[in-house]
């Protein structure tokens, strides 16, 4: 029973583990216009979901955190801008931000919506149901339990 908790638990934070791929469908097929714009909304929309990722995922992995140290490393690798920089520094927080491209995600599918970009509500709501705040980190932040721990060292 104790085993099965612990790998159900691990097993749902793999799997939470946020991959684009259906993300760009919902993006691709979502949000219309063949111009500059259109291209520009939808890789700026696909650079914020990657963004937040790789917030989390230096977080918790040390290959990640050793490849990106500091944020300078992550705008010199194109994942952010030095003006969005600024914006993400200038918000002071003692917990991790990865939720601020999130934010910049979500207020971009609105500022498409408004120029008619996407079409309709219902693909603004599935656009952001698949966006990265709904899926990157769905893990509770609690502790073990203790008999969780325990399990693992009996077992």
């Amino acid at each position: 029973f104790y085993v099965t908790l612990v790998v159900n638990r691990w097993w749902n934070q793999y799997t939470s583990i946020p991959l684009p791929d259906r993300l760009m469908c919902v993006l691709s097929g979502g949000l219309q216009g063949n111009d500059e714009r259109g291209r520009l909304l939808r890789r700026t929309m696909m650079r914020y979901a990657s963004l937040s990722a790789l917030l989390i995922l230096r977080s918790v992995s040390t290959a990640v955190f050793k490849r990106f140290p500091t944020m300078d490393h992550v705008v010199e690798a194109g994942f952010m801008t030095r003006e969005e920089r600024k914006k993400f520094e200038g918000l002071h927080s003692p917990y991790n931000k990865y939720w601020i491209p999130c934010i910049w995600f979500t207020n971009l599918a609105a500022v498409a919506r408004c120029e008619g970009r996407i079409k309709d509500d219902h693909t603004l709501k599935l656009l952001l149901q698949v966006q990265p705040s709904q899926y990157i980190w769905k893990r509770s932040y609690r502790p073990a339990n203790a008999v969780e721990l325990q399990s693992f060292f009996f077992f």
